[in-house]
């Protein structure tokens, strides 16, 4: 497994014109704190996939290194898939949920 700075992966475009910009919630910055238990998923530019909010804690908690799994994708839109499943598990905002819907189509 690979390590990055955190303040050195970018933001993929298609998470902030989906998701737009959040507030972390207090328990789970804390939670990042004391253990990153998943890689962060970027792609061969680093540029985030998965773990936008993960990575978003490690600075917060002033983390200089965060594990991370490179993965190869042969287009945006197989990223914009795999950004919108890896975050099934979210509550999101009813707005959110039909941004992710439009991202697929």
């Amino acid at each position: 497994m690979e390590t990055r700075n955190p303040h050195e992966l970018d933001r993929h475009e298609a998470h902030q014109e989906i998701y737009g910009d959040e507030d972390l919630p207090q328990d789970f910055v804390e939670s990042v704190a004391q253990e990153q238990q998943t890689p962060i998923v970027v792609n061969e530019d680093d540029t985030i996939i998965d773990g936008y909010r993960r990575a978003q804690a490690a600075i917060q908690n002033d983390i200089e290194q965060v594990f991370v799994r490179v993965r190869p994708f042969d287009s945006v839109d197989e990223e914009k898939e795999e950004m919108i499943h890896s975050n099934k598990h979210r509550v999101k905002t009813f707005s959110q949920k039909m941004s992710e819907a439009m991202a697929l189509m």
